[in-house]
């Protein structure tokens, strides 16, 4: 088990923006195929951002969502807060739910300790924002573990909170389809698309984590 991404966006249905990211891609397997491996991993960061910003801009405010992403086995964690700051984790179907939100407590809270509201209001276009600690715990909480005493602390409030369960399909408009987002998105390079078009028809494994 393990979190791949982590995010905090600026909240909007129509274009959210990326405040900060961190990626813990090490796990990819080497392929002997060279060009192959050349593709993989920018592949898989664009399908994650991808991923990330559909999630956030189909979310609604005030509500915890877990969303799966069943062509990359994986699945994202989202809240997003009153002020329009979402954090998003995105993690293996392996990765304990409620850690995976205990961790976007604490990613709200390194926010909050650099940064408040007027921030997120002024912010135009993508950035990547200094929070040294998204960085820690990214590789901190690759152990849900390490996450114990977090949970004790934390456990009454989850424990109220509901978490609403969808996948991206779900989170598809009437007549989209998760190939025509993926042409429109910023995050998609050509190749990248093409890329997954052709490992769809030939049902090769190309988006999956192991």
């Amino acid at each position: 088990m393990r979190i791949i991404a982590m995010y905090l966006l600026k909240y909007s249905p129509d274009a959210p923006l990326f405040i900060a990211q961190h990626y813990e891609l090490s796990f990819l397997r080497y392929h002997r195929n060279i060009i192959q491996s050349w593709f993989q991993r920018p592949f898989f960061k664009e399908t994650l951002n991808f991923g990330a910003r559909t999630c956030t801009s189909r979310a609604k405010p005030g509500e915890r969502a877990a969303v799966e992403m069943k062509d990359a086995q994986a699945i994202a964690y989202i809240a997003v807060d009153r002020n329009n700051l979402a954090a998003l984790v995105i993690a293996d179907d392996q990765y304990p739910e409620k850690v995976a939100f205990m961790v976007i407590q604490n990613m709200y809270q390194e926010f909050y300790r650099v940064q408040n509201s007027m921030y997120i209001d002024g912010l135009k276009a993508d950035t990547q924002l200094n929070i040294p600690k998204l960085e820690e715990f990214i590789k901190q909480y690759q152990d849900p573990k390490e996450v114990d005493k977090l949970m004790k602390i934390e456990q009454t409030l989850n424990e109220i909170q509901q978490v609403v369960h969808k996948s991206l399909d779900d989170l598809l408009k009437r007549g989209e389809t998760l190939e025509s987002l993926m042409a429109k998105s910023k995050d998609m390079s050509s190749v990248s698309l093409d890329f997954y078009k052709t490992a769809k028809k030939t049902n090769n494994k190309c988006c999956s984590l192991y």
